[in-house]
């Protein structure tokens, strides 16, 4: 078990020493998102005293805020994500309100500001597409050279496949759309659950001895 987990707040206190930190949305926390968390907490153990395995990710998702995606259904609520973060062994869940004025920050200024200047990031870990920064210009490569030149490491990480093909979130998304519950759960490595709120209904069930949920 993990210690406990704390969402990025004011009255949170982010790391007083280095950190190893991944980067990511993370939806569905599925195989390929565990791979590259259990090397991001397992660099931790190397900083020294008082490191912290931090994952850095967005809510809303970058992708309905640009409008280059409708809604996107989320395979885990946040409060599941915490908890299986959590469970992990990650420290600091460091969420970040993404919004379109956030999104023309540079790549520079957030890899300085955020990574380096609050997080403390001494090791990045990170998938072959990630990006960050205005209109992506933060490319693995463009990431890797800066934080070089600053004497930080990072570490690309290959896809986790699957029958022949990369795990991904909109992957596993599709197949719950299809029903393919199963299969999508192989692809988390876990049970799918889905909550929801339990709403009082018209009791006609009840009175035709069949009680229900609805």
């Amino acid at each position: 078990m993990g210690t406990a987990l704390r969402r990025n707040h004011p009255a949170f206190i982010l790391p007083d020493a280095a950190s190893a930190v991944t980067i990511g949305n993370f939806d569905g926390l599925h195989s390929g998102h565990r791979a590259l968390i259990a090397e991001t907490v397992k660099a931790k153990q190397s900083l020294g005293r008082g490191a912290q395995a931090v994952v850095v990710s967005f809510y809303p998702h970058p992708g309905e805020v640009l409008g280059k995606a409708g809604h996107l259904p989320r395979i885990t609520t946040l409060h599941q994500k915490m908890a299986i973060l959590s469970e992990w062994g990650v420290d600091l869940l460091f969420l970040i309100h993404f919004t379109k004025q956030f999104s023309r920050v540079t790549a520079t200024t957030f890899l300085n500001e955020i990574l380096i200047g609050k997080l403390k990031a001494q090791s990045l870990f990170i998938g072959p597409d990630a990006s960050v920064g205005f209109k992506k210009e933060g490319t693995p490569e463009f990431i890797k050279a800066h934080l070089a030149a600053l004497g930080k490491q990072t570490h690309v990480l290959s896809f986790v496949d699957a029958d022949g093909s990369a795990i991904s979130s909109r992957r596993i998304r599709s197949l719950i759309v299809e029903g393919e519950v199963a299969a999508a759960s192989q692809l988390l490595a876990r049970p799918f659950v889905y909550r929801s709120r339990v709403v009082r209904g018209d009791q006609r069930g009840r009175l035709l001895g069949y009680p229900t949920a609805n």
